[in-house]
């Protein structure tokens, strides 16, 4: 009995899912994730304070370097060109539809800004996840792609009140 009305649950599931916008599951996935993610950090913070922020930054570098040789190869990034390490960027606001145009493109800098972020509302509540969590992944991998890039800047930030978040890439 319990078994049937498990396979009619999961048919409504498919159901609901399948009549929203593809648009719309992402940034409804997207949302959900980071939820997830800022709940981990904040209980693990919360326990822990700056150490376990030192922790959490170091293994987002560690994920950041562990794919640096796969996004190099798979979106063919010339590692000594500013703009082009950019194409990291470029690659995961297409996973979470944010919206961007770059402002600044050239070999040594390149800056971008990011204007609309499907997951805003969610990530005002905790604008470090962009400015500590993220920005670590980055440097993980953009320094793992050229040692000489210089700390990734981000100087603006959409979940701290700014107009749009602003990315700056400089190399050596």
């Amino acid at each position: 009995m319990l078994e049937g009305a498990k396979d009619e649950t999961l048919e409504m599931i498919e159901k609901v899912i399948s009549s929203i916008p593809y648009e719309k599951q992402r940034e409804l996935i997207n949302r959900a994730n980071a939820q997830m993610v800022i709940s981990i950090v904040k209980a693990v913070v919360e326990r822990f304070g700056e150490e376990g922020w030192e922790a959490i930054e170091k293994g987002m570098r560690d994920f950041g370097e562990g794919r640096a040789a796969s996004l190099k190869r798979n979106l063919n990034i010339d590692v000594n060109n500013a703009r082009e390490l950019g194409k990291v960027l470029d690659f995961e606001d297409t996973l979470t539809g944010v919206k961007e145009r770059w402002v600044e493109i050239g070999e040594k800098r390149a800056v971008r800004h990011e204007f609309e972020c499907p997951m805003l509302k969610v990530l005002k509540e905790f604008p470090e996840h962009c400015s500590r969590l993220m920005r670590a992944m980055e440097i993980g991998t953009l320094k793992t792609l050229n040692p000489k890039v210089k700390e990734m800047k981000i100087t603006k930030l959409l979940t701290k009140g700014d107009d749009y978040c602003e990315a700056i890439i400089e190399i050596e």
